[in-house]
């Protein structure tokens, strides 16, 4: 049976999450939603829908269902998952000054969510009003962009261009493999939000990053860098278990976050990696297209690591 895949969504207060919510509760999809939200008054929900409203769950006239986290939301996806509710996705928001790590990490360590769900994206919702002072003022927005998959910059419009090409730059800074999505005046497609697998052209990111990173040199207010390590050659499955307990589980409190697609020996299916801190899962995927280069990308997030760590130990993963 597929697993049901989750997208978090995270960004600070005013950066947009409930009107987001609030669009796809509305707009009408192929796809049924569960959304978990830490509160009803959140999305702001008519009292009568509350009013039917069994065990924290709310069927909604176009079908999706809105969960209340009530403060606990491994607990609220756990009741979600044993109702008789059926949903094709999940949305979790979180509170504004959440770290989503721990969320991420129930969906890899917690064998009976492992088993239902898959962790699609971590979507951030920033100000582009706000973000870059907020990037000084506080460490959250700094780890909210370095771990998300994708991100989506609001009210884009309150703000010049020269301030837009500002944020661009430091948000690649911080996590270049990230898909950026500028919403103009709410403007927003929700299937952007879904199925997001590395980018092509990781190593032209990388680069790019590196170039910022040197630009700002003296004024980066976060340890948090990224790293790309990428092999054309095929990896050893044994060896690739042995470099991720050796080097990545072993470094999981410097590693906030780590992803990669990998192409392995004897197999005709591409492995998806993804881990949080001490927690991980190598999962077997869709099988490698007749005109796909098999390549292995692996992308690391973490503080105060250097890509001399951990390059060479993934390239003895090759045969």
């Amino acid at each position: 049976m597929p697993r049901i895949p989750v997208t978090i969504l995270t960004g600070f207060l005013g950066a947009g999450k409930t009107t987001l919510l609030n669009r796809l509760l509305q707009e009408n999809t192929d796809q049924k939603f569960a959304v978990v939200v830490n509160e009803f008054g959140d999305i702001g929900l008519d009292g009568s829908l509350l009013d039917g409203a069994q065990n924290g769950l709310v069927e909604l006239n176009g079908g999706a269902i809105c969960c209340a986290a009530m403060g606990d939301t491994v607990k609220a996806i756990t009741s979600l998952l044993a109702s008789d509710k059926n949903f094709d996705r999940v949305i979790i928001e979180t509170t504004g000054l959440a770290d989503p790590l721990p969320l991420a990490k129930a969906f890899i360590n917690r064998p009976s969510l492992e088993k239902a769900f898959s962790l699609d994206a971590i979507t951030t919702l920033v100000d582009a009003s706000t973000l870059l002072e907020r990037l000084i003022d506080t460490e959250e927005a700094v780890k909210q962009i370095a771990i998300a998959d994708i991100i989506v910059i609001t009210k884009s419009d309150l703000v010049d261009a020269q301030r837009l090409m500002d944020i661009g730059s430091k948000i690649t800074e911080l996590n270049p493999s990230a898909k950026i999505i500028i919403a103009v005046k709410g403007g927003l497609q929700v299937s952007e939000l879904f199925n997001t697998p590395l980018p092509a052209d990781t190593e032209r990111l990388h680069a790019k990053a590196a170039e910022a990173q040197k630009n700002n040199e003296g004024h980066s207010h976060s340890d948090i860098t990224s790293i790309h390590l990428r092999e054309t050659a095929p990896l050893d499955l044994a060896k690739v278990s042995r470099f991720i307990g050796e080097y990545l589980v072993a470094n999981g409190d410097r590693l906030l976050r780590y992803k990669g697609i990998f192409s392995i020996s004897g197999r005709a299916e591409r492995f998806v990696f993804q881990g949080v801190q001490f927690n991980f899962e190598l999962l077997p995927d869709r099988a490698w297209l007749p005109n796909e280069e098999r390549k292995s990308d692996l992308i690391l997030i973490g503080t105060q690591i250097e890509k001399a760590e951990f390059s060479s130990a993934f390239s003895a993963c090759t045969i």
